[in-house]
């Protein structure tokens, strides 16, 4: 999971692909990200923990 900003404000998204190329000491890396909707619990909240 990251934060990323868009637009002002921050949203959650998980990672689905990195893509990453090389040129000598230079190095280009595309992510690519779905968001996820908030629901307004810590990132590593399990329903488990609510009982």
């Amino acid at each position: 999971m990251i934060k990323v900003g868009i637009g002002g404000r921050i949203v959650r998204a998980k990672i689905v692909a990195i893509h990453g190329s090389h040129s000598g000491l230079t190095g280009t890396f595309e992510i690519s990200a779905e968001q996820i909707e908030d629901d307004g619990n810590p990132p590593d909240h399990s329903d488990e923990d609510d009982f």
